[in-house]
């Protein structure tokens, strides 16, 4: 994986993003890690993630927005793809701007969440285009981020 360039650490799950994100490019016969990439990578977490959560909190599912990326991107041409698939200057921004958002929040590293907000910061890409048109904003996102511990810790009340 080519490294981001950056000092701050990135959890265990947003390097598994960013790797995944390669394998979203190379199923798509793409040449480079785009915004819409990411997106679709972030889109694999598991049901109960932070992202998981706010999503639905928002009244959207990964699947509709997964359909909604394809839809725009398409499959490339059929060629053979290089095993390093470059960030573009735009994810590359992404991961800058969910680094500025992991230390908003308070967050020792950068987490997928953060990765999120950073697709919607930066929204001239694919993936913040497709976010804007299902009405997503910031500042709402953000705050369902941040509700999400909470959530799970009334659960973990519940259960207990």
């Amino acid at each position: 994986m080519e490294t981001t360039g950056m000092d701050r650490e990135l959890s265990k799950d947003s390097e598994l993003i960013l790797n995944q994100a390669r394998e979203e490019a190379k199923k798509h016969n793409h040449k480079f890690i785009g915004s819409e990439h990411l997106l679709l990578a972030i889109l694999t977490l598991k049901e109960g993630s932070v992202v998981d959560l706010a999503l639905t909190a928002l009244g959207v599912t990964a699947t509709q927005l997964r359909e909604d990326i394809e839809t725009q991107i398409g499959v490339g041409p059929d060629h053979q793809c290089p095993d390093q698939h470059p960030l573009t200057p735009r994810t590359r921004k992404i991961i800058a701007l969910a680094r500025k958002e992991a230390r908003l929040l308070g967050a020792q590293c950068d987490e997928p969440e953060h990765l999120l907000l950073g697709i919607l910061r930066e929204a001239d890409g694919v993936a913040g285009k497709v976010l804007l048109a299902r009405d997503f904003e910031l500042d709402m996102l953000r705050q369902e981020i941040l509700k999400v511990p909470m959530v799970l810790q009334k659960r973990m009340e519940l259960l207990s």
